[in-house]
């Protein structure tokens, strides 16, 4: 089976596979909701009163038009941001997002919307302005949508957010064509990586990220799927920097024309490897190297929990910000904040009261996860080779032939 053939069944699969999707995303929302699922997840609560504003739903008949939503989120509780068509246990971004819009008749099926997300990120990462593109009810006419007006509309950003929990937020949304993906018109991707730098040495860290800026080959700063068998991406910026009035805290921020799985997560883990002197910082242009290394040494990723997708970049897009909204997300924010001041504390003071010594693992541990003791580290490239994009293209052809 060719290449062409491998993406255009892997589409009919998605395609088909669309309308139970919906159905499970609002059964697991539902479930959080009944508390029969795992009380830590987030859950939308049901308003049981009709909000300002939904009246229309049941007055008015919609017109479709598509548009963009740029949103935010604490991905901390959830299980990455993109829903899936197996039944996984565990609630999703997406799953919230696409609950409330089906409640709220901003959409009548998910399945049908021609949805899309700019950037997916995984279990426990978060994102600042992340985007979807998709078909919804529009109150306006078909001459007013496809004149491209927006006064009068659906004020969609208030809408949704009504119907989401504290760690997720529309922040605006925009009109665009109905050829528009918010995908593969995106021209550019910027990630942060948040990190503690006690016992790291950012000089060399940094250095070591200057290396990552440039069109390469970085299928050895990623995890190899089948359907990415292109593996060159642009880096426009790569830089260490520390976050103003947090004096140990830094942020690895990159910004590239696209990112493969895994990319940022394994090239954090190179970075704090080099930062404890583990590595050199030409560890980097090594593995830069695909000629002499074409496939990845298995090393592990960094940790989630300090990764943040900044910003999609998009030509010729004008976003509305939802009318009255700041007010509100500066409330939902800020009560965030002080509930984590608060449990920042209350650790401080439990250490302090136990009279707990200091750390003593790995100044990189807190961000690798490698367990390793002291002095016994492993090279990076002597680690066992991973398969690459090929490799599994190759694998894929020989089953279908068998």
């Amino acid at each position: 089976m060719s290449k062409e053939e491998l993406h255009a069944k892997l589409e009919k699969i998605k395609k088909k596979n669309a309308q139970l999707s919906d159905q499970i995303s609002q059964m697991k929302v539902k479930l959080a909701q009944s508390g029969l699922e795992n009380e830590e997840e987030p859950l939308a609560k049901k308003k049981k009163k009709t909000q300002k504003g939904e009246k229309e739903q049941n007055d008015q008949i919609f017109r479709k038009r598509k548009i963009a939503l740029r949103f935010s989120y604490d991905g901390t509780k959830y299980n990455g941001l993109q829903r899936s068509p197996v039944p996984a246990g565990k609630t999703t971004i997406e799953d919230v997002i696409f609950d409330a819009m089906l409640r709220t008749k901003v959409v009548d099926d998910i399945g049908t919307a021609d949805y899309i997300a700019g950037g997916r990120t995984d279990k426990g990462v978060h994102a600042v302005n992340n985007v979807i593109s998709l078909f919804v009810n529009s109150r306006l006419s078909e001459d007013e949508i496809n004149e491209n007006v927006t006064v009068g509309e659906r004020n969609f950003v208030a809408i949704i957010n009504r119907q989401l929990p504290d760690d997720i937020w529309i922040t605006s949304w925009a009109q665009i064509s109905s050829d528009f993906s918010a995908r593969f018109n995106c021209k550019s991707r910027h990630y942060n990586y948040i990190f503690d730098s006690s016992g790291l040495d950012v000089e060399l860290m940094k250095e070591a990220a200057s290396y990552l800026i440039g069109e390469h080959d970085f299928r050895n700063f990623s995890q190899a799927q089948l359907e990415r068998q292109n593996t060159v991406r642009v880096c426009f910026a790569a830089d260490i920097k520390q976050v103003p009035n947090m004096s140990s805290m830094c942020v690895f921020s990159i910004k590239a024309s696209g990112f493969l799985y895994h990319q940022i997560r394994l090239t954090m883990a190179i970075l704090a490897l080099v930062g404890n002197k583990l590595e050199k910082s030409t560890i980097v242009k090594e593995l830069l190297d695909v000629e002499k290394y074409p496939r990845r040494p298995s090393y592990k990723y960094a940790n989630p929990d300090g990764l943040v997708l900044i910003d999609c970049e998009y030509e010729n897009v004008e976003w509305i910000d939802g009318e009255d909204q700041s007010r509100f997300l500066a409330s939902k924010i800020e009560n965030k904040m002080y509930n984590m001041k608060i449990g920042l504390s209350v650790h401080e003071l439990i250490k302090k009261t136990l009279d707990i010594g200091k750390d003593t693992d790995e100044p990189h541990r807190k961000i690798t996860g490698i367990a390793a003791k002291k002095g016994c580290h492993k090279p990076v490239l002597d680690y066992h080779p991973s398969p690459n994009a090929n490799d599994l293209l190759l694998k894929s052809q020989n089953k279908t032939k068998n």
